[in-house]
């Protein structure tokens, strides 16, 4: 079999490791491995999203260093940048216009959008000149990895094609080409298995022929871990009532997503405080939003799970839909992961109930507890977040308006209209506490690691550094100049800023910031 592994930039850990490993994993089985790796085609990563010149250069030269030292017998295939290009001409007036933009069959606006919304966290709505330029030059980049991308793959005409993640701008191309060409395709992901400690381990999980975030995909995956053997079924259901538990509580939950957050969201709310125009006698409808831009760009399919274009415009309806019926009342607790945001995503919701005297906002920095608004309510609203799943597992009736990994188990009610929405929130209640698949995804949660493999050949760990009063965790092999601060120093966009205001960059950077 012709593999082709699509490597990513050396600065990018814990990728740069889990995509070495899995070239070498496929060479360990008889496989023809081929591993393509930057050698300065993109201008701009993932990593590298400032454009430093030196780290890139870093990069370059670290990358060419380590690879042919980990990855005899495999070939190697550098991307190099090829020449200045064309500035990419394309009409856009909003994000949605950029994720529908195509190249030769490729769907760059995705890629595009992924990169930037997880540099900043902005959602744009309105685009100044020095914003469309940006745009317009990442959408440059973009197409010039899509020729990279497609050149390749047919130079290799590979039979499996790995990547890591595949939502970025410069790995997004050969996720489409692999559609395209019915190759098949194995999406690398890392599970974080212990991160309480002073070492953080990883291990590779791999999604064939779809992103991590694929609805179906996880669903499968929830369902193998439940039937899985080994373990009992009421050591199952124990461990995924501890979840939840442990949730409501503030205590780290150890979910697999991030075992090793030592903080949760709900510090710093006092329990036994409602609202000050808080009524009993009303029904209460408790609206969750979730922080909308880590998940507005992953592809076409997560977006048609989404009844409304924007979680705004969502709880908009809904207040307008209630709006005749004063027995009702709207909250709306604004997640906390919100709080430092001035995007107008977040921002605008404060001034909906100027619009809508049937609402009250709960802001982001607010000390009301979640979990006593949740248990108050007659009915909770969620956008996809875990307090959905969390609400049903304490007996709440769901109202899911957008993608999630437990859309499918079938807890929740998802409306597929605005009459169906209206029906769900002034019908009866469709609480279904006993529902085993709530259980099923809190398991799923804490155990994705049984469902992931260990790296065969390089172990994935970073080692906590205090330094100054502050923590680091630095990758505990390779090293840059064999030192923990180098590293840290070429991996910091902070740093890396600094270089580009001095005019040591690759890239109009300053477009970046408007």
């Amino acid at each position: 079999m012709r593999h082709l592994v699509i490597g990513t930039s050396f600065l990018q850990e814990p990728s740069w490791r889990i995509m070495v490993d899995e070239a070498l994993s496929s060479l360990a089985e008889g496989n023809e491995v081929f591993f393509a790796y930057c050698d300065g085609a993109c201008r701009v990563c993932c990593n590298n999203p400032l454009g430093s010149r030196l780290a890139c250069l870093v990069c370059r030269f670290y990358q060419r260093r380590y690879l042919k030292k980990l990855l005899p017998g495999v070939k190697l295939l550098p991307l190099k940048h090829q020449g200045r290009g064309v500035v990419a001409q394309f009409q856009y007036n909003s994000l949605s216009d950029i994720k529908g933009i195509d190249y030769h069959g490729i769907n760059i606006g995705y890629g595009v959008l992924s990169s930037y919304i997880s540099w900043t966290r902005e959602l744009i709505e309105v685009f100044t000149a020095r914003k469309r330029a940006y745009m317009d030059f990442l959408l440059s980049e973009a197409v010039r990895m899509a020729d990279l991308a497609a050149a390749t793959v047919e130079s290799v005409n590979p039979d499996c094609l790995s990547l890591y993640n595949g939502r970025m701008l410069e790995a997004r191309p050969f996720l489409d080409l692999a559609r395209i060409g019915s190759i098949e395709m194995r999406s690398n992901e890392i599970v974080l298995v212990q991160g309480l400690s002073g070492e953080q381990i990883y291990r590779r999980i791999v999604y064939p022929n779809c992103l991590p975030h694929d609805v179906d995909e996880n669903e499968r995956i929830a369902e193998c871990l439940w039937a899985q053997e080994g373990v009992g079924l009421n050591e199952k259901r124990r461990v995924a009532r501890q979840f939840y538990e442990k949730r409501r509580g503030g205590v780290p939950a150890g979910d697999a997503w991030n075992p090793g957050q030592q903080r949760t969201f709900i510090q710093g709310q006092k329990t036994g405080q409602m609202p000050e125009d808080w009524n009993p006698k009303k029904k209460n409808i408790a609206i969750f939003n979730s922080s909308e831009d880590e998940y507005s760009s992953i592809d076409p399919k997560f977006d048609s799970f989404s009844l409304f274009r924007s979680q705004l415009e969502g709880v908009s309806k809904i207040c307008e839909l209630l709006a005749n019926r004063p027995d009702y009342h709207v909250y709306l607790r604004v997640h906390p992961n919100l709080g430092k945001l001035k995007f107008t995503y977040h921002t605008d919701l404060y001034e909906l109930p100027k619009r809508y005297s049937n609402l009250t906002v709960l802001p982001a920095t607010s000390n009301h507890s979640t979990y006593d608004l949740m248990q108050a309510a007659d009915k909770v609203v969620v956008f996809g977040s875990t307090m959905g799943a969390e609400a049903a597992y304490w007996g709440k009736s769901v109202i899911l308006l957008g993608a999630s990994l437990y859309y499918r188990l079938g807890f929740c009610h998802t409306p597929r209209t605005e009459g169906e929405l209206l029906q769900d929130l002034t019908g009866p209640s469709f609480a279904c506490p006993q529902n085993e698949n709530i259980l099923k995804y809190g398991y799923y949660l804490v155990s994705r690691e049984a469902y992931s493999t260990p790296t065969k050949f390089l172990t994935v760990a970073f080692r906590k550094i205090r330094f100054l009063r502050k923590i680091y965790w630095v990758p505990t092999y390779p090293r840059i100049l064999w030192s923990w601060m180098a590293t840290k120093a070429v991996r910091s966009k902070t740093i890396n800023y600094i270089l580009e205001s001095i005019g040591i960059s690759r890239m109009p950077v300053r477009l970046y910031h408007d």
